[in-house]
């Protein structure tokens, strides 16, 4: 009788080898944008001593737009500079750059420019939802030992949402070591472009802003981690929740159509989470397209690596076939005893051979807020 209870108390997922799969838990990659350190390069040795800001007219409506010219000494460095703005795409997407201004308590300011990331990962990335990607660049930052009063004026501005400023480059004449502002003058083959999201915020508001530890080579260390951030609980479940509508929308509609988490809620009264449900569904619809009709991933191996790589290749239509129309609703909540146990292994928490006492720790611990 006890050889026969130890085997009743043996977690879900040892039964059959089958496997349950947590989404939220992404696979991370590294981005090195080499040119956000061309960049940095170029604007640095074309010793840029200032921006000029005014306002210009375009030819196409006549309406005046404000403009920011960078100004440097060294006119190549600034085409130079100008191409790498071109190849992240600020020639068809202005925004494709961040371009950031802190206003300083001493009047001065800083500036900052870098790739905008949310626009590299849609470049490099066919979906961004099934990836966890680091970034490995540059920012260059200028310190300018005094602010134009129309740069508080731009400030207001940008508080619209619509609030177009257009960006270029020119060069300037110096004497003495100092530049003669009167010839300032624009420099052929130079990108020039309109962006709609520069932002301009103030020392006071952003006394910690992280252009200042770069700036004052300050000795603390940032809070900004260097290398992957651990995710959260919280993390992991809105992760879950992002892969569900960006690679499973059919299948998201199907079970929503046939009522699917009622039907499985009503086999127990253990609170479940809609993503869970979703998850474990779509998780079954999975395992029978790649296993020729069989439940909970039996028979393949290495599942964590394989999940991803077939789900980056897989497309939904409407015209797939529909694995859950007939699917019973116990086998979706034993697909969700699975994966649960899988998070609570991934997360190193202990595993219960109840379900109840795993998914109240799961709940506890935060995956299940989607």
């Amino acid at each position: 009788m006890s050889k026969k209870n130890s085997k009743k108390r043996k977690s879900a997922s040892k039964i059959l080898n089958e496997q349950g799969f947590e989404f939220g838990f992404l696979p991370q990659a590294m981005y090195a944008d080499n040119t956000s350190i061309e960049l940095n390069d170029h604007m640095i040795k074309a010793k840029v001593v200032g921006c000029a800001y005014g306002f210009d007219i375009q030819d196409d409506n006549s309406v005046e737009l404000p403009c920011l010219t960078f100004i440097g000494e060294n006119p190549s460095e600034l085409v130079a500079a100008s191409k790498c703005l071109e190849l992240w795409g600020c020639k068809e997407d202005g925004d494709s750059v961040d371009i950031n201004i802190v206003l300083k308590n001493d009047g001065g300011y800083l500036i900052g420019m870098q790739p905008n990331w949310p626009r590299t990962i849609n470049r490099v990335l066919k979906d961004d939802a099934l990836v966890d990607l680091v970034f490995a660049g540059a920012t260059w930052i200028k310190t300018i030992d005094t602010a134009n009063p129309m740069l508080r004026e731009w400030k207001d501005y940008l508080k619209s949402k619509i609030a177009p400023i257009k960006i270029n480059f020119a060069t300037v004449d110096f004497a003495n070591g100092m530049p003669k502002f009167d010839t300032i003058r624009s420099i052929p083959n130079t990108l020039s472009f309109i962006k709609f999201g520069v932002t301009i915020e103030t020392e006071e508001e952003k006394p910690d802003h992280w252009f200042f530890d770069i700036v004052r080579k300050s000795n603390k260390k940032p809070n900004r981690q260097r290398g992957p951030n651990k995710k959260t609980p919280r993390d992991v479940s809105a992760a879950r929740a992002k892969v569900i509508d960006s690679a499973f929308p059919i299948s998201r509609v199907r079970i929503r159509r046939i009522r699917l988490i009622e039907k499985v809620s009503t086999l127990t009264n253990i609170t479940l989470t809609q993503s869970q449900l979703e998850q474990a569904a779509i998780n079954l619809t999975l395992s029978r397209e790649w296993t020729g009709g069989h439940d909970h991933y039996l028979g393949i191996d290495n599942l964590q690596t394989q999940w991803w790589e077939r789900v980056g290749h897989r497309i939904e239509t409407a015209g797939m076939q529909d694995f859950l129309e007939n699917v019973d609703p116990a086998t979706v909540l034993h697909q969700i005893v699975l994966d649960v146990e899988h998070a609570l292994r991934r997360h190193g928490a202990a595993v219960s051979a109840k379900f109840q006492t795993n998914q109240k720790l799961f709940l506890r611990l935060g995956y299940g807020h989607a």
